[in-house]
C-alpha cells in the first residue's frame, strides 16, 4: 500500500455508518474510520484477500451528507477482531462518483461535524 494511502487523513464516525454489499443486498459491515482513499471495516461477512466489492455506504442523517454512497472497494488487508466473529479490514476506495468524493473528503477534514 503507498505511503499516500496512509497517510490520508481519516476520521472516526462518532455514529453507527453502516455498509450494505450491492450484490448480495446485506450487511457488509460499520465504517470505523474513512477518508477520501480508503475505509476501514468492521465487516460482518467472510472477505476474499484483494477482493473488489461494490458497496452502498449509509451516513446518519446528521452527518448532512445526502448518503448513500456508492463505492467500489479492494480489500487491502484484514485481521479477526477480538470478539463476535467481526472482521477487522482496511479497503481502498477504487471508485466513487466525483461529487460524493468531494463531499466524503469535506466531512473528513471537518467540514460539516455531526
Amino acid at each position: 500500500m503507498s505511503e499516500e494511502f496512509r497517510r490520508s487523513v481519516r476520521r472516526e464516525p462518532d455514529r453507527k455508518v453502516e455498509v450494505l454489499d450491492m450484490m448480495t443486498q446485506e450487511h457488509f459491515g460499520t465504517v470505523a474510520n474513512i477518508s477520501e482513499t480508503g475505509i476501514m471495516l468492521f465487516a460482518h461477512v467472510h472477505l476474499d484477500v484483494d477482493a473488489i466489492y461494490q458497496c452502498e455506504i449509509r451516513f446518519p442523517p446528521e452527518y448532512g451528507l445526502k448518503s448513500p454512497f456508492i463505492v467500489g472497494i479492494q480489500e487491502m488487508w484484514s485481521e479477526p477482531a477480538t470478539a463476535g466473529g467481526v472482521t477487522c479490514a482496511g479497503f481502498r476506495v477504487i471508485d466513487i462518483a466525483r461529487t460524493d468524493r468531494l463531499k466524503l473528503n469535506d466531512w473528513v477534514n471537518g467540514a460539516s461535524r455531526g
